[in-house]
């Protein structure tokens, strides 16, 4: 698969937040200098990615500060499908694998709760600013 394609794929998630993409890694960085890299996660079937890890690190210092995980089958649903779906389908299904030019097995109706709760994660390491001093002051 080409390197567009894997970057279109992520692209497609619907981000609210600035991310650069290359490739299936993408990268945010906090006003404070630390980065976020947000990556595919593998799944144990090889080609299948099961989730999103998210990362968060000091590029001036070696090694992660916190990470996390994020499985597709906790915040997405598929779409309406005319087939039953048991929660156990689900979970085995919602994935994206490079065997189908790197599709959705079962297409999600949003992609927007997963990253939703990725951008909250992200949102603790946050700096205040002086707006949210406000907010607390009272102003």
């Amino acid at each position: 698969m080409t390197k567009g394609l894997k970057e279109r794929r992520m692209r497609s998630f619907q981000w609210a937040m600035e991310i650069k993409w290359f490739d299936f890694r993408g990268y945010h960085e906090l006003p404070d200098g630390r980065m976020v890299k947000i990556t595919l996660q593998k799944s144990i079937t090889r080609g299948e990615y099961n989730g999103i890890s998210v990362t968060l690190f000091n590029p001036q210092v070696a090694g992660a500060i916190d990470a996390k995980i994020f499985l597709f089958a906790d915040y997405l649903t598929p779409e309406d499908t005319d087939r039953p779906m048991s929660m156990a389908s689900i979970r085995s299904e919602m994935r994206i694998s490079q065997n189908i030019d790197f599709r959705w097995v079962l297409v999600p109706e949003s992609t927007r709760p997963i990253c939703e709760a990725i951008e909250e994660w992200i949102d603790m390491y946050r700096e205040p600013t002086e707006e949210d001093a406000d907010v607390v002051r009272g102003k």
